[in-house]
């Protein structure tokens, strides 16, 4: 008997993960949080402070639980982030066999752009935390042998994302006088006591009629009217045509569905109906709602249509039901963020541009995501001082001096008349450090332009 049997095939070996040492660091340090996750769990009602921006020394645990958060409030309420964290490590990740014609299962249209919304919304997530890719990797691709870990982080993300919606929802419950045009000087009547039920907002209060209701049912009227007290607070008068709505809509005979817009997502008395987009989501109500501390939690300081559609749900539930749901009766808040975020599917529309740069220059101001930009501040002493030195080494006449010290102090945001325009190089080397400033200023500007009493420079500004 022959004993020349080939020896069996030795059992694939799974490819050994080579991590780097900066990665590996992030990734021990995850494991461990996920492995300590409840031992670790601070009390009840007691919050330990944070950093107010997703700093890099954060643990990497703490920093995916901000994009968590950061997941609801500017990619998608809706979206279960367990979907996100399925399709998108599975999407970019995933070693996939050759698929053979006779067994390709054919994937519904309706089932594949779900899992690209999921993809998106991943990728999105992550632009927060990007270097934490890597170590998500790592720990994707160790599923299959220790899906434990996986499975602990997806539902730590999971609990995240959930705790910002219900917080934002909190916050806001007994936030009614938003929606009054100078909350501090005027007063709701008849007011919502904090211990009121939810039941008390909706069709209920003459003030809410015009809120809530699309302005193709009822027009909008201000939040104001007569003064009803020496305190200053106003009443909006209720006409009969307007109780008989209100009447139906409490009955149930009149239903409102997310198709159709409150009033407070326009302008106050900007609405026409021949012109829709005239002051829509200009209201100061939804304005309100996208709160500038939780986006530089995110260290996002760039609004986009998904944080405004978070926003329209989010003050809709507000004057309403006042705690977090995706229905409130036949009324679809999935429907209403899907109707907003579609405002601005076409990027160069004239009114999506427009609005996006009113919720930015409202919210944000000038803020820019980049801690070494430039920001305006007293003159800088040793810049002026530097100046004058290379000016006096290089020999130049006192209105060269000048010249260069406006530049410096200015930084350009008076405007300078010259006879000749400097090279960009020039302009850029407004942002270097003063010694670097005056070289590229000397360099780039002629000696003859240098010396030239046609520089008008305001003596004021100097």
């Amino acid at each position: 008997m022959s004993t020349n049997a080939p020896a069996p095939s030795p059992a694939p070996v799974p490819p050994t993960l080579i991590i780097q040492d900066a990665i590996k660091r992030k990734y021990d340090d995850l494991v461990s949080a996920l492995s300590h996750t409840e031992a670790q769990a601070a009390p009840a009602g007691k919050r330990r402070k944070r950093s107010p921006t997703v700093s890099a020394s954060l643990p990497p645990m703490e920093r995916l639980v901000i994009a968590a958060k950061y997941f609801t409030r500017a990619v998608n309420p809706f979206m279960d982030i367990a979907e996100a964290m399925l399709y998108g490590p599975d999407h970019h990740w995933s070693a996939r066999a050759v698929s053979c014609p006779s067994n390709t299962i054919v994937i519904p249209s309706s089932e594949l752009e779900r899992q690209q919304l999921c993809i998106r919304a991943f990728d999105k997530m992550f632009g927060t935390v990007p270097d934490l890719l890597e170590v998500v990797k790592h720990l994707f691709l160790e599923a299959s042998s220790k899906p434990g870990r996986w499975k602990k982080l997806v539902k730590q993300m999971q609990a995240a994302a959930k705790s910002a919606r219900t917080a934002d929802t909190n916050g806001l419950k007994h936030q009614l006088s938003y929606v009054l045009p100078n909350p501090l000087k005027e007063a709701l009547v008849p007011p919502v006591l904090k211990q009121e039920s939810k039941s008390d907002r909706r069709f209920i209060l003459p003030w809410s009629d015009h809120m809530l209701l699309p302005p193709l049912v009822l027009s909008p009227s201000p939040v104001s009217g007569t003064s009803t007290d020496e305190t200053g607070a106003t009443e909006t008068a209720v006409t009969g045509a307007q109780t008989e709505l209100l009447n139906r809509l409490v009955a149930g005979r009149v239903e409102l569905t997310a198709t159709a817009f409150p009033s407070f997502f326009w302008e106050e008395g900007s609405y026409n109906p021949d012109d829709l987009d005239h002051g829509l989501l200009r209201g100061h109500l939804i304005l309100r709602i996208p709160g500038v501390c939780n986006a530089r939690v995110h260290e996002v300081f760039k609004i986009d249509r998904e944080m405004i559609g978070y926003a329209g749900v989010q003050a809709r539930t507000m004057m309403s039901t006042s705690e977090w749901s995706p229905r409130d009766g036949s009324y679809s808040y999935e429907e209403l963020f899907k109707s907003i975020v579609n405002l601005f599917a076409d990027p160069d529309d004239p009114w999506a541009k427009e609005t996006l740069d009113w919720f930015q220059r409202n919210i944000f101001g000038d803020a820019i995501n980049d801690s070494n930009a430039s920001r305006e501040s007293v003159p800088d002493a040793s810049a002026n001082i530097l100046a004058q030195r290379i000016a006096r080494r290089k020999g130049l006449p006192l209105c060269s001096k000048l010249f260069i010290y406006a530049l410096f102090t200015l930084r350009y945001q008076t405007e300078v008349t010259v006879d000749w325009k400097p090279s960009p190089t020039a302009y850029n080397a407004l942002r270097l450090n003063p010694y670097e400033l005056a070289i590229n200023l000397h360099d780039h500007f002629p000696q003859a332009v240098l010396s030239s009493s046609h520089h008008r420079i305001p003596f004021s500004s100097v």
